[in-house]
């Protein structure tokens, strides 16, 4: 690498920061575990150059968040403010010497501002910094409407705030501000947050949209933390629409690349999408993956404790998912989460509490998590409360909450969630007598499920349907839910027009890797030539054939 060799001359002492901050810029963006030790020598060798000093200061930020050190990545943040403030000398130079992406123009105060958001953010994601950061953010909130063009990285941040306060309407306009902003897409050390606001507040049409114009940037960059991040929380917003396959394609590369809290979130994405698919052992091999994750502080604890909750209720290990539910709550109070209706551990342990016969608890939890989800208003969260309030409380009254869980769910963007609602609700029909009803309810969970590529909500409606004197097809084992998580990702990109060659290096495999993946794709949906991949991987497949020659073709 040429910074490498330039280091090695050496350089006069005047020019060894900006080299050291060019070197741990390629590391960052190629994953290499010496970017954080250049950044720092950089900081150190840099002195009074204002000009390497603040844009190392931003991504040594960065990266410290990302290697769970945010005390760490909060202070730097802080030093570049200091050094900002009433000082426009460097800011052009600053601009250009941006480690993700050149930053738009803008003056001293301007750039002071993104870089006091920025220790907003990250404080926000750590239960060491919380509390600080969320008077910082509510500082901020208060500053907003003085500002005639804030910054799309301020925006952002407000609307991730606003979110996990459970305010979801004021969410939503500040990301629809941030979307509007020039130029477009944002920044990519900002679209991941900006992802997570979307999925809170259920905006998934916005973010698919989001995902599409950024991904592509991301990968000409070469930009692996950025991509890592963006396709994990693209994987989660997936899951919740139920469109599986998506969402391990996405979260099992970003596994293989992670490292960090990126790591933690990646483990939990597979092992929740595991459990959709009732491949409990598989899930349980990449639990054991993460080394021991609950020694972070990080708010990716959360979402990783609700998802081995889930597996070892899967398991029948009601005991431990419950501690595991319960040990969200102690870890969502510090960073001020305990309102947010959208992390469902509420939901999961009231389910588990009813199991082991704790009726009174389970109650309890139950109409907590729905009293929130009825202020927060939205319909697949709304709607996973409902189902869990009219499990836990049986009867009739249950069975009123579990119909109006299927009402809400139908208005929501999640067709696993709503085939989860109608397998409990067909189930509680049948229990009540109601069997050619029951029938109706499960036969409508069963499809739903099975598009989704959800076995385990789907072997739960078909026993149902047996019980209730039906049936079930059994589920079709060729078509896209045939696909590995590996095939699915490169057809996705054959299917929008990139190259074996292209696709190699947005993945980063070799070319060999794609063809042979692709390959196995054709076979498996049975086609034989690149055109017909868009609308085979949407259900719509032409039945024409071409001989083998013409595929062979095709794959090279």
């Amino acid at each position: 690498m040429y910074a490498r060799r330039a280091l090695a001359e050496p350089p006069a002492a005047s020019e060894r920061g900006a080299l050291l901050f060019l070197l741990g810029t390629a590391e960052w963006r190629a994953g290499q575990p010496d970017a954080i030790a250049h950044l720092e020598q950089a900081l150190s060798a840099a002195h009074d150059d204002l000009g390497t000093v603040i844009p190392t200061c931003g991504l040594l930020g960065l990266a410290f968040n990302v290697a769970d050190r945010a005390e760490r990545a909060v202070e730097v943040f802080d030093r570049a403010l200091a050094a900002l403030v009433d000082n426009d000398a460097a800011v052009e130079e600053t601009a250009q010497r941006s480690a993700v992406e050149p930053l738009p123009p803008m003056d001293a105060t301007a750039l002071a501002l993104v870089f006091e958001t920025g220790a907003a953010l990250v404080g926000l994601m750590d239960e060491r910094t919380a509390p600080a950061a969320m008077r910082r953010a509510e500082d901020l909130r208060g500053r907003l409407d003085s500002l005639r063009n804030p910054p799309v990285y301020l925006l952002v941040v407000l609307a991730y705030h606003a979110a996990r306060t459970n305010r979801a309407s004021e969410a939503r306009r500040l990301a629809e501000r941030a979307l509007e902003c020039e130029p477009y897409p944002p920044p990519l050390d900002i679209c991941s947050t900006l992802i997570i606001v979307l999925t809170l507040v259920e905006r998934y049409e916005a973010l698919q949209r989001l995902c599409e114009d950024v991904l592509p940037v991301a990968r000409q960059r070469s930009a692996m933390q950025s991509l890592v991040a963006i396709l994990d929380f693209r994987a989660a917003a997936s899951c919740d629409c139920g469109a599986l396959a998506d969402a391990e394609a996405d979260t099992r590369w970003a596994l293989e690349q992670a490292d960090g809290i990126n790591r933690i979130q990646a483990v939990g994405e597979v092992v929740r999408v595991l459990i959709e698919r009732d491949a409990l052992e598989e899930a349980e091999s990449v639990l054991e993956q993460c080394d021991d994750p609950l020694r972070s502080r990080s708010i990716r604890v959360v979402r990783f404790l609700i998802a081995r909750g889930r597996l070892r209720a899967g398991q029948g290990r009601f005991q431990e998912a419950l501690e595991d539910f319960l040990a969200c709550q102690q870890r969502c109070e510090p960073l001020g989460l305990s309102n947010l209706s959208a992390l469902p551990w509420r939901s999961e342990a009231a389910l588990i509490q009813a199991a082991l016969g704790n009726t009174h608890e389970a109650r309890r939890l139950g109409d907590e998590q729905l009293e929130q989800a009825r202020v927060l208003g939205l319909p697949r969260t709304l709607g996973i409360s409902l189902r869990a309030c009219g499990l836990v409380e049986g009867g009739q009254s249950g069975l009123q909450l579990l119909r109006e869980a299927v009402q809400t769910l139908e208005r929501s963007r999640s067709p696993l969630e709503l085939a989860r609602a109608l397998s409990d609700y067909g189930a509680a029909l049948r229990r009540t007598g109601h069997r050619v009803q029951a029938r109706a309810e499960l036969e409508r969970a069963l499809d739903l499920a099975h598009r989704c590529g959800a076995r385990r909500v789907a072997n739960q409606a078909r026993a149902e349907m047996v019980a209730a004197g039906a049936r079930p097809r059994r589920d079709a084992i060729t078509g896209r839910d045939a696909l590995t998580a590996g095939e699915l990702r490169v057809a996705r990109l054959a299917a929008q027009g990139l190259s074996n060659r292209e696709i190699a290096q947005a993945l980063f495999i070799t070319t060999k890797t794609a063809k042979a993946h692709l390959g196995r794709v054709y076979r498996k949906l049975e086609i034989t030539r690149r055109g017909q991949l868009a609308d085979a991987l949407t259900g719509v497949v032409d039945d024409g054939r071409e001989d083998s020659a013409a595929t062979a073709t095709t794959l090279s």
